[in-house]
Parts: C-alpha cells; structure tokens; sequence
C-alpha cells in the first residue's frame, strides 16, 4: 500500500511538471535559446574582447572576497621611471650596461632572484654598436648566479606567431649563454633561465608551457613563462618544498593544455622601489629588495602624458612589469583558479533559467514585492562563483549567465506588464456594453414617474 502511494505521488509529479511544461512551453524554449547563445559566447570569447574583460573582472572580484587585505610579499617592483630615464639619459632601447649595473646592484642587495621585463630581442646595431655592452650584460648575469648563494637571473623571451606555430625570437644574449639553473622541481623543463612574456587569451589568465622553435634552428622546446620560470626560482633559492609550480591547479592545468586564473592586485599593494636609488645603493632601496624577487621593468610616461606598455587586466589597465609581478605573487601565494569543466556554465544557465520561469509564473499570482523578489535568483551565479572558487579551487564565469538570466526576468516582467495594461483598457469598455437598468445609480431611479 505505502509503496503504491509512493508511485501515486511520483506520478502526479510527473504529470504537473508535464502540465507546466505544456503550459510554458515557449518561457522554457526561451531558457534554452538563452544558454545556447551563453555557450557560444563563452566557447568564442575572442570574438567578444568586452566580454573577456567583463568577466576577468567579475572572476577577480569573486576570488578577492576576503577578510584580509592581501598585499605582494614576495616580488619588489625595480621600476625604471621618468626620473631615472631623465637623470641617467636612457636611450631606446635600454642601454645593456644600465641593465647589467642594475642586475649587479640587485645581487648586492641580496635580492633572491632578478627578473628582466625587458625587451632583449636582438636587431641590427646589437651586432655592431652594442655588442660591448651586451657582453657587460652576460658578465653581469653570470656573476649574479656565481655568488653564494646565487642570485638566479630571468631573462625575458618573446615567442612570435608563424605558419600556425610558435618561434622564439633570438635575444642579444644567446639562451646557450645563459647558465643553467637544475632547479629540484621535475615538471620544469631544464631550460636556460628564460621565461615568455606573450599576453595570454584573457587578461586574469596566468600562461602555461607552450611549445616552441627555439630561436635559430628548428628544434621544438618547451617555454614556460616568464612568472612560472620566476616563481620556480624563488622556491628553489628559498629551498621550499613543494615548488608552488607543482601546485594541483596548474599541474591540472597543464595536463589538459588550458590556463589557469589569478587574483590581481593594484600597483599600491607591491614594494616599489626607483631604479635610481637602487643604483645609488640607498639602504632603504637595498633593504627592500632583499630576499625577495627584483623584478626590473619600466614604469615611465611618453611625452603625452601616458604609461608606455600599458595592458588590460581584471582590475583595469596596467603596467606591464606589474602584470608578470601580479602573476608571480599569485603563483607563490597560491591563489590560483582552474577554469570550470566545459559543461558547467551552460548547465548553471539551464538550471537557473527554468527556476526564474518557475518562480516568474507562481510570482504572477503574488503582489510587487513578491516579483521584485524573483530578480534575487541573480544573485545565485555569484553565490556559485564565489563556493567553486573558495572551496573546489575552480574559476566559474558567472558574468554572461547573470546578464542573460537577468535580460530573461526583465523580458517577463515587461511582457506581464504590458498583458496587464492590456487586461485594464479592455474591462471599462466591457462593463459599460453590459450595463442594464439594475446597474442605473439610485439617483436615477428616483427620479422616474411613478406607474400608472
């Protein structure tokens, strides 16, 4: 008998959900289209650059909820600013032997890596008119990584795109050259101390190992950026074990070719220091590049008035150098996110749409306040975002659903607003068609003669 009623009840279920399908059939097509076009975007994103910065920043925004105002406590920023370029009379591109006076100074403050976020591509006069100055720039790197302990020195690569596949392009010191960290983290290649600096699809990405020509030959290497190369150094000077290069979310990444996101912060967060005053040797410049990463890059204005080599990222434009330094901070403080499975964002849509459809129509029934209360389901995607990203490790996008879902509750609400203005210009004109003499104000039947 209890297992009869129990069927009785699936049944009725079922026959509802059938009944409330039949009768919102085209609110539900509606949903579907609506996640269809999600999933397009959010599988085209390069055909939408607004929507890559849209969600950049509503991923970085989830992922910085915190009750602690984090700060950069690992890489000090060696910014090469106007007042440097003035005072030293810096030409374009930066001269070799300032660059190598500032790797020296760097090591003398017993910084624990230096990284170079600079252009070293080779070009005509490198071979001729500069060639000294590159050497000086060589003698300075080796020197660094002599010391003891050594001073790791990253020097910065560029990887151009051709005939569909990827080709460093040779830089003014040879990777050959360059001595070789063996660094005790066996999923870095071992490489020359070389990172990539090319830009990733999305602004809140960090970029993995990628494949490429090595520069003047047709071998294929592995490249790894320029913030992994770095961090890894760090850990390895630091003897931290395990490297946080090893970490599941780019291990996962890594394994499945696709990138993973960082949490970003502003230029304030992160020790700042002039060029020029760690070349003078100031102690309060020394003290703050000691044991940490020195990231040497430029932090000037052209003659308009604007940063040179500013990019995109999820908190708005930025510096270059303070890209690789917000990558490497995330790395080394583990504050990474995997991307979301394929599947997850279109289902999180079809999910939540047909609960806005469900609750849109019982909301017919119920006052304003009641559909006023059906727009909180919008809030469910950030609520979502925020689990998968504290708890499971995983970057949900987020934004295009809630634009979606949110355009679908606007779409009823106007659609039932306009069915009810319709409903209130029709009744008068019904009621005045059917009016009799019962219908007549009292005044009126007063007034008639009485019969005869």
């Amino acid at each position: 008998m209890a297992a009869l009623k129990r069927l009785q009840r699936v049944w009725h279920f079922v026959e509802s959900v059938w009944l409330f399908v039949r009768q919102h059939w085209e609110r539900l097509l509606e949903v579907v289209i609506l996640t269809a076009i999600g999933y397009y975007f959010d599988t085209h994103k390069d055909l939408f650059p607004w929507l890559v910065t849209w969600q950049s920043w509503a991923q970085n925004a989830v992922a910085s909820i915190d009750t602690v105002e984090r700060r950069a406590d690992h890489v000090a920023v060696i910014e090469i600013d106007d007042r440097t370029y003035r005072e030293r009379q810096l030409s374009e591109p930066t001269e070799r032997r300032f660059v190598a006076s500032l790797v020296r100074a760097a090591a003398h403050a017993n910084a624990a890596v230096v990284v170079l976020d600079l252009n070293l591509v080779r070009d005509n006069a490198d071979a001729t008119v500069r060639k000294a100055q590159n050497a000086e720039l060589l003698r300075a790197i080796v020197e660094a990584q002599a010391r003891k302990p050594p001073v790791p020195v990253v020097a910065a690569v560029l990887l151009l795109h051709e005939s569909g596949s990827l080709t460093e392009l040779p830089n003014v010191i040879p990777d050959e050259a360059i001595p070789r960290a063996r660094f005790p983290n066996p999923g870095l290649p071992d490489r020359p101390l070389v990172g990539y600096v090319n830009a990733p699809a999305e602004p809140g990405q960090v970029p993995l190992i990628m494949d490429a020509h090595t520069a003047g030959s047709s071998r294929v290497a592995p490249f790894w950026p320029l913030s992994l190369r770095a961090a890894d150094a760090y850990d390895s000077v630091k003897h931290i074990l395990p490297p946080a290069t090893l970490q599941p979310a780019i291990r996962a990444a890594k394994d499945k070719g696709k990138f993973v996101y960082a949490t970003f912060l502003s230029r304030d967060r992160f020790v700042q220091v002039s060029a020029l005053d760690v070349l003078d040797e100031r102690s309060d410049a020394a003290g703050k590049l000691t044991y940490r990463i020195a990231l040497i890059g430029g932090y000037r204005h052209n003659k308009l008035g604007a940063l040179v080599d500013m990019h995109d990222s999820p908190i708005g434009p930025m510096p270059g150098v303070y890209l690789h330094a917000n990558r490497i901070e995330a790395i080394l403080d583990h504050r990474l996110k995997r991307p979301s499975p394929w599947y997850l964002p279109g289902a999180v849509d079809l999910v939540l749409g047909v609960v806005v459809v469900v609750l849109s129509v019982r909301a017919l029934r119920m006052g304003i306040s009641a559909k006023l209360g059906v727009l909180a389901v919008i809030v469910v995607p950030v609520i979502l975002a925020y689990f998968a990203s504290v708890n499971t490790g995983y970057s949900l996008d987020f934004a295009l659903p809630t634009l979606l879902l949110s355009a679908h509750v606007v779409f009823d609400a106007v659609s039932d607003f306009r069915r009810g203005g319709d409903r209130r210009a029709v009744a008068p004109m019904t009621a005045a068609a059917s009016a009799g003499p019962a219908d007549a104000p009292p005044a009126s039947r007063q007034s008639d003669p009485p019969p005869c």
